[in-house]
């Protein structure tokens, strides 16, 4: 046989046994005895963790009373971690647990302390802390409230509209 042919056969033979090797085939002989074939394949389906985040539009802090709250809600098929926090939580004047500030716009640079809380139910998670491992919640989705109080009496403030930006992010 010329070099060519030889190649192409031999190219042949070993694709058609890496075919056989790879697809999991069994060979049975049946002249050792063995009267059945048998060979298994993995049945999988992977279900990858996914997570539903609905959040009020705002939270308006009434100028009489010093108090705003709001609420968001997390589905999730998984636990999951949750971590909120405020934009000026952990800067000069907001570095207290659950502390951050309401600022004033433009050039007024007049801060409202202010105290931000967050509850799953019963259980308060504070800013800029993750909360580690929240139960799923396939059916009904877990709900949280915010609560956002400034810590003194608005009382004479120039008038100005005064905001901060409350965060939520969750993760696996």
């Amino acid at each position: 046989m010329n070099i060519m042919m030889k190649t192409l056969l031999s190219a042949a033979a070993l694709t058609a046994f890496t075919g056989v090797a790879h697809a999991g085939n069994q060979e049975c002989d049946t002249g050792t005895g063995t009267s059945k074939c048998h060979d298994t394949i993995p049945i999988e389906l992977v279900v990858a963790k996914k997570c539903v985040l609905r959040a009020d539009d705002k939270i308006t802090v009434d100028s009489k009373t010093g108090v705003g709250t709001g609420s968001f809600w997390v589905g999730a098929n998984a636990n999951y971690n949750l971590l909120v926090n405020t934009t000026y939580h952990g800067q000069t004047g907001a570095t207290g647990t659950d502390e951050s500030y309401l600022k004033g716009s433009g050039s007024n640079t007049t801060t409202i302390p202010t105290t931000v809380t967050t509850k799953r139910g019963t259980k308060s998670i504070n800013l800029g802390v993750a909360a580690l491992g929240e139960p799923m919640a396939l059916t009904t989705m877990n709900q949280y409230s915010v609560t956002v109080k400034t810590k003194n009496a608005i009382g004479s403030v120039l008038a100005d509209k005064y905001s901060d930006l409350y965060s939520i992010d969750v993760y696996f």
